[in-house]
């Protein structure tokens, strides 16, 4: 999805180079929860992706390829149109100062109190669309109330293999020439084992929610990697 030419077009389109450097987060998969509730999905709130102390205006432009279509039933993304703007940012500064002091940390997740909480727009897509926005934007995940479709029970239920409810392709681009050679080593090596990264193409910063390090790659996956 990341190599597709069309996707490359428009991160070329945003950026004036066609040299580009492609992120290493995570794809979104989401088991349909109205079939077993132990699967419903787990979100973050509404958050931006880009301190607005250390890294004013335009920095980078995050995208996401839902293979499966966004309804309100599902959900999927959610944005707060016009939040990029500098009299938002500046409205993040006074709220939530300590970002200033986090070591650049990009995470900022808006308190349940805050005034943009509930006020999200659902992007409604059909599968294959490409979304672009801002890192700037306020933006975050939503649940629907999910599909009126009954859990299956007897020999169906055996039988059943329940698709996805939700499947989406993060991609984010940036210009190659912003990352260092050393963080171009390190991102081949993330590649190598497995590691998933942040959104920032750029960068190397190791996503930080909870994961295996590496430790649930298949073994195809490895032995691919020695031969490397």
């Amino acid at each position: 999805m990341r190599s597709h030419p069309r996707v490359k077009a428009a991160f070329a389109a945003v950026w004036g180079t066609d040299d580009l450097i492609a992120s290493l987060d995570t794809p979104i998969a989401w088991r349909p929860w109205w079939l077993d509730r132990s699967w419903l999905p787990r979100v973050e709130r509404l958050h931006c992706d880009q301190n607005p102390f250390t890294k004013p205006g335009r920095h980078c432009v995050q995208g996401m390829v839902p293979l499966l279509g966004q309804d309100g039933a599902v959900g999927g993304l959610q944005v707060v149109p016009r939040t990029h703007t500098e009299k938002v940012q500046q409205q993040l500064k006074e709220r939530y100062p300590h970002l200033a002091h986090n070591g650049g940390d990009d995470w900022c997740e808006l308190a349940a109190t805050d005034p943009y909480i509930g006020t999200a727009t659902l992007l409604e897509c059909a599968p294959g669309a490409l979304i672009l926005w801002d890192s700037r934007l306020i933006h975050g995940g939503h649940v629907g109330p999910g599909r009126a479709e009954p859990p299956p029970s007897g020999a169906a239920a055996a039988a059943a293999a329940p698709t996805l409810a939700r499947l989406s392709c993060t991609v984010c681009m940036t210009a190659k020439a912003r990352a260092k050679p050393a963080v171009l080593d390190q991102r081949r090596d993330a590649v190598m084992y497995g590691h998933t990264l942040t959104h920032w193409p750029h960068q190397y910063t190791p996503h930080t929610l909870p994961d295996t390090g590496g430790e649930s790659i298949q073994r195809a996956y490895e032995a691919t990697r020695r031969q490397r």
